[in-house]
């Protein structure tokens, strides 16, 4: 199916037609397409600019902190690993979720050191080409994985015996790292695609727990970390609202959405942490 002219994200996939980003509902004359109307863009522009303001004063409080307080004793070395959800593609700062974690780490006066080993596009194959220079470069104590959503025809590149090679690969960079693996997030409307992403969720789980009698791997609960979150219920008695997503394609989150992904990522590794609170 051609998008209807007017809407160009290079990003947007034929499996995100029909999926409701930002929690607006599309038109109901756009069935299996994009609701290309004036007001829906109008609302989006809004969001850009509160989430422009969002970031920024963020970023102001940090420095605040750091102006003010003394500098933190303990910290932690992340390494986010992944596609382009990890790099952050679409985010207003450009560095999505990771960005957002960082604040959220060092408000609790643990100081972060973040490093990155992700590329739009990127395969489970192409993170483990990859990985190894990036863990040797960086030393991380804890890496969050976030892999996947690329491997939607689940070739036999992305199995439980490959996902689990991952991360053993990263056991044997250091005998204290510890790895946190994301499930996920779900579509709402694609039924082939959500098919597809449960079966990759089934993989990943079947990976982590082969390897949590270790210590040093847990599960990080992402499925529903961009579902829209709707406040007012349907008015219709027996009616439900309709799906909706924190995104901006039908994949890449909204800066809600990846600020969503960084509260549950922070409550998965604060066990792994010293320091670190629950939110």
């Amino acid at each position: 199916m051609t998008a209807p002219i007017g809407y160009s994200p290079a990003t947007a996939t034929s499996g995100a037609f029909g999926a409701t980003d930002s929690g607006f509902v599309e038109n109901s004359s756009q069935v299996g397409g994009w609701d290309i109307s004036a007001s829906r863009f109008n609302l989006l522009e809004v969001l850009q600019q509160i989430s422009r303001f969002a970031t920024d004063t963020r970023d102001n409080l940090n420095q605040l902190r750091n102006q003010l307080l003394p500098a933190p004793t303990t910290q932690v070395k992340v390494m986010a690993a992944g596609d382009s959800i990890t790099v952050g593609f679409g985010s207003t700062d450009g560095l999505g979720w990771r960005g957002w974690l960082a604040d959220l780490i060092a408000r609790q006066r643990v100081q972060p050191v973040m490093s990155m080993c992700a590329h739009g596009g990127w395969y489970l194959a192409d993170l483990k080409a990859n990985i190894g220079a990036a863990l040797t470069a960086n030393s991380p104590d804890l890496v969050l994985i976030n892999i996947g959503t690329n491997d939607y025809n689940f070739t036999s590149a992305f199995t439980t015996t490959t996902y689990g090679a991952l991360i053993d690969q990263i056991f044997a960079s250091s005998p204290t790292v510890k790895v946190a693996c994301a499930l996920v997030a779900l579509s709402q409307q694609n039924t082939g695609i959500l098919s597809n992403e449960q079966q990759a969720n089934a993989v990943i789980t079947q990976a982590v727990n082969a390897r949590t009698s270790t210590g040093r791997v847990v599960l990080s609960d992402h499925t529903h970390t961009t579902t829209a979150r709707w406040e007012v219920d349907a008015t219709q008695p027996g009616s439900a609202p309709p799906p909706g997503r924190w995104t901006i394609d039908g994949v890449h989150p909204t800066d809600a959405g990846y600020l969503q992904m960084a509260r549950v990522w922070l409550n998965t590794i604060q066990p792994l942490v010293p320091g670190l609170t629950a939110i």
